[in-house]
C-alpha cells in the first residue's frame, strides 16, 4: 500500500508524487507451424489457458483461485514464401529470366492464436493446451509458467521466478507439428529462442 500526503497545490505550483503500479496483464501468443510446410488452419485447433487467477486484491496477491479458461480473442492462419537459396535472390534485371522451377524456395504454414491472461502467479499451474477438433485428441498440453522461465536466462539470474513473470508481458511460443499431426516436443521457440531438447536435457 503507497500512503500519499497531497498538500496545497496550484496551477502554477502543482504537487506530482509517484506511484509505482504493476502491471497484471499478459499477452500469450501461441503459433503452429507444420515441420513439412503444409497449411495449419487455426480453426481445426481448439486453443486455451486454465488458471486461477481472475481474482486479485489490491496489492496484486491472489485473492481466489477459482479455474477459469482463457480462450484467443485473435486467430490467423497464413504462409510464407520463404527463399532458402540467398544466392538466389530477386533481380529486376530483364535479361535474365525467372526459372521454371525454383527449388530454392519453400512455403511454410501456420497457424497463430492470440490470448490476453491475469497475472502470471508460481503458486499457481496455469496449462497451455491445443486440441485437435476434428480428432478430438489433445495435441499438446504443456504447464505455461515453466515454459516462460526456460527462457529466463544468465541475464536475468538475480530475479526471483515470480519477478521475472512480472516483468515479462509478452510470450510468444512457437509449437511444430510432425506429419502424423503430433507435436514434435524436442523443439520449441519461447520469444526468439530456439529451445531443443536432447535427452532429458536443454540447450
Amino acid at each position: 500500500v503507497t500512503r500519499v500526503e497531497l498538500p496545497y497545490a496550484s496551477p502554477s505550483r502543482p504537487h506530482r508524487e509517484t506511484v509505482n503500479l504493476k502491471k497484471n496483464t499478459n499477452v500469450v501468443r501461441v503459433v503452429l507451424q507444420h515441420l513439412s510446410g503444409e497449411p495449419v488452419i487455426a480453426d481445426d485447433f481448439e486453443f486455451t489457458i486454465t488458471d486461477g487467477n481472475g481474482w486479485l486484491n489490491h496489492d496484486n496477491t491472489l485473492r481466489d483461485n477459482t479455474s477459469l479458461t482463457y480462450r484467443p480473442w485473435f486467430t490467423h492462419s497464413g504462409s510464407v514464401d520463404i527463399n532458402t537459396n540467398p544466392e538466389d535472390a530477386p533481380t529486376n534485371s530483364p535479361s535474365i529470366p525467372a526459372p521454371k522451377f525454383d527449388m530454392s524456395r519453400s512455403v511454410l504454414g501456420a497457424s497463430l492464436a492470440e490470448f490476453t491472461v491475469s497475472r502470471l502467479l508460481m503458486e499457481n499451474k496455469p496449462m497451455l493446451t491445443v486440441r485437435n477438433k476434428a480428432e478430438n485428441k489433445t495435441v499438446l498440453s504443456v504447464p505455461l509458467n515453466d515454459y516462460a522461465l526456460l527462457v529466463k536466462g544468465f541475464g536475468h539470474s538475480n530475479l526471483s521466478d515470480q519477478e521475472y513473470l512480472d516483468r515479462q508481458d509478452e510470450y510468444n511460443m512457437t509449437f511444430f507439428l510432425d506429419q502424423g499431426g503430433r507435436w514434435l516436443n524436442t523443439v520449441v521457440i519461447i520469444n526468439d529462442w530456439r529451445i531443443i531438447r536432447h535427452q532429458g536435457a536443454i540447450e
